[in-house]
């Protein structure tokens, strides 16, 4: 994996579940860790993992499923989470998640968003719901003005329209990607 040049100390995610992949197969007895978001209309999302049996590493079985959770939060959304296959990952999300704990600031958000008080509760093995989604449609609305950007790794666009008539378009060449001098961008 290349690595960037200026930070030596980053570290990105990818990287993180990578080595902690590593890390469980490793281990040779991992468990499968499920985490709800449950969101309105009784929407929610469904993510499964192996994770470090419980006392084995723990304050890396927490890391890990800290970022997950958040991910999961500000990606679809959520009002619960709740949590199977680890007593001692949920009594950790159930204690961060709190007005507060380490994710008091989600805790707010997510409760102001849904206009329900934030949730972490455990789950049962045949208690892990179906993943139920909606699909909606979005845009195809021509009236107004909009404007649009697209910063690309090797040029950025802007446009305007108005009332689905393009008004303004711009190309520019722009090769952030192969120049490592901070100052370009």
């Amino acid at each position: 994996m290349k690595m960037p040049v200026l930070d030596k100390n980053f570290y990105p995610m990818i990287k993180a579940l990578n080595d902690f992949d590593a890390e469980v197969k490793k281990s040779g007895n991992p468990i499968e860790v499920t985490i709800v978001a449950e969101r309105s209309g009784g929407y929610n999302y469904v993510y499964k993992y192996n994770a470090l049996k419980d006392g084995v590493n723990d304050a890396l079985n927490f890391r890990i499923a800290e970022r997950i959770t958040k991910t999961i939060l500000w990606v679809v959304g959520g009002f619960k989470i709740s949590v199977a296959g680890s007593k001692s990952i949920y009594e950790y999300l159930k204690k961060a998640y709190t007005m507060e704990g380490l994710r008091a600031f989600d805790v707010e958000f997510m409760s102001g968003v849904y206009e329900k008080p934030f949730e972490v509760e455990w789950l049962e093995q045949d208690q892990i719901p179906e993943q139920k989604n909606a699909s909606m449609r979005v845009g195809g609305y021509l009236k107004g003005c909009r404007i649009g950007f697209d910063a690309g790794g090797s040029d950025r666009k802007v446009s305007a329209v108005i009332d689905g008539e393009v008004v303004y378009s711009e190309e520019v060449v722009w090769n952030p990607k192969t120049t490592e001098d901070p100052t370009y961008h």
